[in-house]
C-alpha cells in the first residue's frame, strides 16, 4: 500500500517513535519503512509510516523529524 520496504532503517515496523510534526512533538507506532522512491518528478527519500498515539490517519515521516525512539 505504501511502496516497497526499505531494506535498512534505524528504526522498524512496531517501534515507537517520537517525532516533529508541524512544530509539535508526537508519539506514534512505526507501520511501514518504504524505501526511497520515484514519484512523478519528485524524489521522496525513506520515510516512515506512522501511527500517531492520540489518534488520526498515519503520518509520513522523515528520518530528519525524528527525535528519539519512545521508552
Amino acid at each position: 500500500m505504501y511502496g516497497p520496504p526499505a531494506a535498512f532503517s534505524e528504526y522498524q515496523p512496531g517501534d515507537v517513535i517520537n517525532y516533529l510534526e508541524q512544530g509539535q512533538e508526537r508519539s506514534g507506532m512505526i507501520l511501514w519503512v518504504c524505501a526511497p522512491r520515484a514519484q512523478g518528478n519528485r524524489y521522496l527519500g525513506m520515510t516512515y509510516v506512522v501511527q500517531s498515539l492520540s489518534s488520526g490517519r498515519p503520518a509520513q515521516v522523515s528520518p530528519a523529524t525524528v527525535l528519539v525512539a519512545a521508552d
